[in-house]
């Protein structure tokens, strides 16, 4: 599973890389921005059936025909109603070749989310290693299939927006066959409602909305604010950044089942036995690799996307030293929708919102591309703060783990920022040794995480 999950992450970012390595800064700060703005208005089709999907499956795994029949009848309803709203707003605001490539983005994003939601089936049947192994061959397709039209003359962003639409339908239609294929018991006596349902998945669909547009929101202002080169190196060093962050969203995709029949009972103890080592080796991890992609930044944007990314070195460095917080504000969105905070967790989010709106509409009278990043950054601090706070109350985790995290990247940064441009190679062992010394991650924790993934 861990290897699949890693195909799959490195063929994500391939997908990207190729776009950028063959098109250029501007072409990727197009499609970068084009496609930020396709995901979160496709994540309101999703409106939580995904997660209701997997944890109601991991619940009665006899009833998955009827639950899955119902995420698929939701996602298309809210497809269409998203589809029509966006396609209304973009013909207002945009050329036409933009507006065709982000409907053909927009497309692929609703296709790629009814795939998410049909692989919740054999994630609800703790078939894992299934769904990883799909997810890799999903992503891996389409990194094959967008370098080879990047390095051939003449290829488009748009050419590149129609072959993914293509390729992913193509996907959810062999996805479908192979669940047909497993024949997974079923038990007809058992029933379930729509409603039933629909109540269970709108908190979800609710919180994961407002996340999903939180998260993109910066990319999405940019893409209407600044010029095509400067969201290109923004979003580059974003994304290059932020590659760690899949080992804890794998992380906590994989503990979610299992968290989902902890909180059925309430089982405080034996979640804070599976999430403290989980949450060990996860903080460990990232903080090494921030700190060692925060000292070759430059190098690294030229050597990966090539010379003219060498600007994006700032917003690298920036995001490099939050990976962490995105990062286990992954695992505790898990949490949160394995033990029924949905619905209070969608009320704060929407809440926080239009705060956050507002910043970043201050940002962008004063065309402050670092004010936008610090909102964005701050967004993700004030949502890990308060679903720790959650936690701690339960049991679940100690909230003076999460101050001790924030205080060492804190540090990191001022000893970054402080020392030569020469000596930033200095804090890789140092952050290592630092990590260890302050006891955020215990040997012990290790231990139980590896055998967890394995």
């Amino acid at each position: 599973m861990a290897g699949a999950q890693a195909v799959a992450n490195i063929a994500s970012f391939a997908i990207v890389w190729a776009v950028a390595r063959g098109l250029g800064d501007e072409s990727y700060g197009i499609f970068a921005a084009a496609y930020a703005l396709a995901t979160s208005v496709a994540s309101l089709a999703d409106s939580g059936v995904r997660m209701a999907l997997v944890r109601e499956v991991a619940r009665t795994p006899t009833t998955w025909r009827r639950l899955w029949a119902y995420a698929l009848g939701s996602s298309l309803i809210l497809s269409i109603i998203v589809a029509a709203v966006f396609v209304g707003l973009i013909l207002f605001v945009e050329t036409l070749a933009s507006q065709e490539l982000r409907f053909w983005l927009l497309g692929y994003a609703l296709l790629w989310t009814m795939m998410r939601i049909t692989l919740g089936v054999p994630a609800g049947h703790h078939r894992l290693i299934s769904v990883a192994l799909w997810g890799a061959w999903e992503r891996l397709a389409g990194a094959v299939l967008v370098a080879w039209l990047v390095f051939t003359d003449g290829t488009t962003l748009l050419i590149l927006a129609q072959a993914l639409c293509l390729l992913e339908a193509v996907i959810l239609i062999l996805l479908t066959l192979w669940i047909f294929l497993q024949k997974f018991p079923e038990d007809a006596s058992l029933k379930t409602h729509p409603k039933d349902f629909i109540k269970i998945a709108v908190p979800f669909g609710v919180s994961a909305a407002a996340f999903a547009i939180m998260g993109r929101l910066d990319l999405i202002v940019l893409g209407f604010q600044q010029p095509p080169d400067v969201v290109g190196h923004y979003a580059s060093a974003q994304l290059l950044a932020m590659i760690g962050v899949f080992v804890g969203i794998a992380a906590a995709n994989a503990l979610f089942p299992t968290l989902s029949q902890l909180g059925k009972t309430k089982d405080v103890a034996q979640s804070r036995r599976l999430i403290r080592p989980a949450l060990g080796l996860l903080s460990l991890l990232m903080v090494a690799l921030a700190m060692v992609v925060s000292s070759i930044a430059e190098d690294l944007l030229a050597y990966v996307y090539g010379d003219d990314f060498k600007l994006g070195a700032p917003w690298l460095i920036l995001f490099a030293l939050m990976a962490p917080i995105v990062a286990i504000n992954s695992m505790a969105g898990s949490v949160i929708g394995a033990w029924g905070w949905q619905a209070k967790w969608a009320k704060f989010l929407w809440q926080l919102l239009p705060v956050i709106i507002l910043f970043y509409g201050l940002a962008g009278l004063f065309n402050s591309i670092w004010g936008i990043a610090l909102v964005g950054i701050g967004s993700q601090i004030v949502m890990a703060l308060m679903a720790w706070r959650w936690m701690s109350r339960e049991g679940i985790v100690d909230m003076d783990w999460l101050w001790r995290l924030m205080l060492l990247l804190l540090m990191a940064g001022i000893l970054f920022w402080g020392l030569p441009q020469h000596m930033h190679w200095v804090l890789i062992p140092v952050s290592i040794v630092g990590v260890f010394a302050i006891g955020i991650c215990r040997v012990s924790w290790i231990k139980v995480a590896l055998r967890v993934v394995r």
